[in-house]
């Protein structure tokens, strides 16, 4: 089980997070978020790792046994050096 579920889920919320994975042992905390929120979110309650990684990685593609995922736009963020001065990528969304 994981602490602080109602305000997780509450920023999760503000954030527009609306599908959240949750341990199967935390679904009692649920009862302490308005319902208004809970409607607008999609919890998936899960028991194992494995339970939680096929929800997380739903859309993933399989090629040749190895997850390909989606090409993400590598750009500088504001100052971003590294030792002696490269310029190190970091990846965004």
């Amino acid at each position: 089980p994981i602490g602080g579920v109602k305000e997780k889920l509450l920023g999760a919320h503000r954030a527009g997070i609306r599908a959240i994975i949750l341990p199967r042992e935390n679904e009692a905390d649920l009862d302490d978020l308005p319902q208004d929120v809970l409607d607008q979110m999609e919890v998936h309650p899960v028991e194992s790792i494995d339970q939680a990684l096929s929800i997380a990685l739903r859309g993933a593609s399989m090629s040749e046994g190895r997850l390909r995922f989606p090409e993400l736009p590598l750009t500088p963020g504001a100052g971003a050096r590294g030792a002696e001065g490269e310029v190190r990528l970091h990846g965004t969304r």
